[in-house]
């Protein structure tokens, strides 16, 4: 899986990566700082969704209205509900629902189903867990 990320992010020309943040921006999504934001192209954002900076947003990630990600935030095939905040977050193949608060430090494994206002602390790791 790693491997798939990294061609995927390898294969975006720097133009290309221009181009799908302006896309976002267009839409409605905020973007206080570009500079190392990384968004793939088959990644959903909703307008009024924040995305701060040192994130890292790929594959069929979705992330939906008044969700802020980051700093520093790595989503892989995540699909992350409103009003959510992830701070400094690694996640893969999962979901969190709205009106979450996780991190920092929080690692989200596979197959996780993280329900509605949850809070998930400092330095926590869950793994095939609803």
């Amino acid at each position: 899986m790693r491997q798939e990320i990294i061609e995927e992010l390898l294969s975006l020309s720097e133009s290309e990566k221009e181009e799908i943040l302006k896309s976002h921006l267009k839409n409605g999504v905020k973007m206080p700082v570009q500079n190392g934001i990384v968004i793939g192209r088959d990644v959903l954002i909703e307008p009024g969704a924040i995305i701060l900076p040192g994130c890292v947003l790929t594959g069929h990630t979705k992330i939906c209205t008044g969700a802020v990600i980051g700093p520093d935030t790595w989503l892989f095939d995540v699909a992350v509900g409103e009003e959510t905040h992830l701070n400094n977050v690694q996640g893969v193949c999962s979901s969190v629902g709205a009106g979450c608060d996780i991190g920092p430090y929080v690692q989200i494994r596979p197959d996780c189903s993280i329900a509605d206002k949850v809070h998930l602390g400092n330095f926590v790791e869950v793994k095939n867990s609803t």
